[in-house]
């Protein structure tokens, strides 16, 4: 086991931890968008049909300001 998520739930988990931490600012790790982007690419990979993974890596765009590739 290589310690990564092989699971589209846990991918979109971490997805959505990390721009929650990013959006609001909740503690002092450091969480740039593209990390939660990356989470939600890695879930969007694994459950293609899945609106919940879809759903968050538009948001995860829409955060970083990335309005064309969010509307993909």
């Amino acid at each position: 086991m290589s310690g990564r998520p092989a699971a589209e739930l846990g991918w979109t988990s971490l997805a959505r931890l990390y721009l929650i931490n990013h959006t609001y600012e909740l503690s002092g790790m450091f969480t740039p968008v593209e990390i939660a982007i990356g989470c939600a690419n890695q879930s969007v990979l694994l459950e293609p049909a899945s609106a919940r993974t879809r759903c968050l890596m538009a948001t995860a765009l829409l955060v970083k300001g990335e309005l064309a590739a969010a509307r993909r």
